[in-house]
């Protein structure tokens, strides 16, 4: 594979006479990159991600056989009901000859179908279906009137959406996180207790990634497909940088004592290590908490 490296750079190169990259050159150019830097990238790509996924458990989002069904009705609102409209024969008999009506409905049963089949199940995986099947509502709308205002209520539902998953977004920590930007001074560490909180390097504007302390030596990890597998899965590309950042119980003394103070977001039942030395709870909510170890160089040996 390190052989043909080179290959792979030099056949993705620009065309000058074109002047821009192609999307398969951009594609070949974005997969040698990372065969360059990580050896190990098809076999995480390709194999376990694609047909391991497809072929075996233990992957998140497990759903029922028929999930793809509600999903594609309700993600389609309000223009799916008009997909039943196909069941009157007099629709049928004014679609123009010609009309790929059965490649359509083909298509979408294919795909779906397809999808349907391993245990895990993302909402994404539908994606390939939506092109027929808004050719076969919109045959079924352009019949009638109906589209006069099924489109400016699909836009006061997506306007709609979005304003509700904000307004109920309950899994973010920024209300802890600016509370450290306040508060933490330049340098000090940040260390999260069982659990990544993807959003608190972007709320606290870190220059350096968190520490993440969990039981990395758990071997139940590899078999819940969550964040934990997520991060150890990462460990194989870059093992320094997981040296670094995932930190085990035992390690924790050892690797915040030289700091003049650390900061912790843990659960909010955490109650931290007694060897840490004095330590301040500064916030707290539903979420999390937030602690200060003002002195850790105690926990030196």
């Amino acid at each position: 594979m390190e052989a043909n490296q080179p290959e792979l750079v030099l056949a993705a190169k620009t065309d000058w006479r074109k002047g821009a990259l192609s999307p398969r050159q951009q594609a070949l150019c974005a997969y040698a990159e990372r065969l360059t830097r990580f050896p190990a990238f098809l076999d995480y790509f390709f194999v376990v991600q694609h047909f391991k996924r497809y072929s075996q458990g233990g992957f998140n989002n497990v759903q029922p056989f028929w999930f793809y069904v509600p999903v594609m009705l309700l993600l389609t609102l309000p223009w799916s009901p008009w997909l039943f409209a196909w069941l009157r024969p007099r629709l049928r008999a004014t679609i123009a000859p010609g009309t790929p009506v059965a490649l359509y409905a083909w298509w979408v049963v294919a795909v779906l179908a397809f999808f349907s089949m391993p245990q895990s199940k993302l909402v994404g995986y539908a994606l390939p279906a939506l092109g027929p099947f808004a050719a076969l509502v919109g045959l079924a709308v352009a019949r009638g009137s109906a589209w006069r205002w099924l489109v400016p209520a699909s836009a006061l539902m997506c306007v709609a959406v979005v304003a509700g998953i904000a307004w109920h977004d309950d899994g973010s920590v920024r209300e802890l996180a600016r509370n450290l930007r306040a508060q933490r001074q330049a340098g000090e560490r940040v260390v999260l207790v069982a659990d990544a909180h993807f959003d608190l390097p972007f709320y606290a504007r870190l220059d350096d990634a968190p520490l993440v302390l969990l039981d990395w030596d758990d071997p139940s990890i590899a078999h819940h497909d969550d964040w934990r597998k997520e991060l150890r899965d990462a460990a194989r590309f870059d093992p320094a940088a997981a040296a670094r950042v995932l930190l085990k119980p035992a390690d924790l003394a050892q690797a915040v004592c030289t700091q003049h103070a650390v900061w912790f977001l843990a659960p909010p039942a955490w109650l931290p290590p007694e060897d840490l030395g004095p330590l301040r709870r500064v916030q707290s909510n539903a979420r999390g908490s937030l602690w200060q170890a003002t002195a850790p160089h105690a926990a030196c040996r």
